[in-house]
């Protein structure tokens, strides 16, 4: 099923901003993030702002889709599981202006006083932000990555021009953690890395 909360009767031309969630609605995650959205002031009352919910497709998958059919100046896109900090979305923004690709800092559930940022060899993003014009430049994610290196194809394929501003919190991958997706999971992500090793990332460098 797609959730797609957008203002109706709005002209597209006006608009600033796509947020695209892809989510399993494991525990409270994706209520959590909503309201984060909420108490930053980008919904619901924002009218240059829609937020696109996907439900169970991969990541890679639900992204190439929707990203496809945004029409929106910048694309955000999130993990269901971050919280994000007051003006990071503003500052990525500001960033996406100059760069292909624009990503926050990030603290983790284990240890939310150590902040870490994600370039080079390993490259992990919860959440980025592109311009509309930089699309044709990172997408769409080739078909056979379906949930992981989709960060490492667009971070290579921008040519390694990311900038780094802000700071977002994720908690952790329920996906990834859960029992009922953890075996499914494993077996897509060994197909991934063997594609990834082994073909696009010769490609892509």
């Amino acid at each position: 099923m797609i959730i797609m909360n957008r203002q109706a009767n709005q002209s597209k031309e006006s608009k600033l901003l796509s947020i695209i969630i892809p989510t399993l609605h494991q525990d409270h995650y994706y209520e959590d993030v909503i309201q984060n959205l909420t108490d930053l002031w980008y919904w619901p009352e924002n009218p240059e702002v829609e937020i696109i919910t996907i439900e169970n497709k991969l990541v890679n998958e639900a992204w190439n889709w929707w990203v496809s059919l945004s029409t929106w100046k910048y694309i955000l896109i999130i993990n269901d599981d971050i919280i994000i900090s007051k003006w990071t979305i503003e500052r990525l923004m500001s960033l996406a202006d100059y760069h292909k690709v624009a990503c926050p800092y990030f603290t983790r559930a284990d240890n939310n006083q150590k902040i870490y940022s994600s370039t080079g060899k390993k490259i992990i993003w919860f959440c980025f932000l592109i311009k509309r014009e930089n699309l044709e430049w990172l997408f769409p994610i080739p078909e056979d990555l379906k949930l992981w290196y989709w960060d490492n194809w667009i971070y290579w394929k921008a040519n390694c021009d990311m900038g780094i501003w802000w700071q977002i919190h994720h908690w952790e991958s329920k996906t990834l953690l859960s029992k009922e997706h953890k075996k499914k999971c494993d077996d897509i992500i060994a197909r991934d890395t063997y594609a990834w090793e082994w073909f696009y990332k010769l490609i892509c460098k």
